[in-house]
């Protein structure tokens, strides 16, 4: 719900950027080692997208499964 109100955010719709991000074959990391650890993973991988891009202005969520999106308010 998050998402949708920043994306309806004037600002956004003026000057906003947003990225799409999806991995790949990601399945295989929950049926081979189960989805305790592919949770693990979705979890560092949001620490990793936040950390590298710690500017203000950025924000990363995850979209739905295995998808994340990065908006950029500028």
């Amino acid at each position: 719900m998050v998402c949708w109100l920043l994306l309806d955010d004037g600002k956004f719709q003026n000057d906003g950027k947003m990225a799409f991000i999806d991995l790949n074959k990601f399945k295989i990391i929950n049926d081979t080692h189960g989805h305790l650890l592919g949770d693990l993973v979705l979890k560092y991988l949001v620490k990793f997208l936040q950390k590298e891009l710690a500017y203000e202005g950025v924000n990363v969520m995850r979209y739905a499964g295995d998808e994340f999106m990065v908006l950029l308010f500028l």
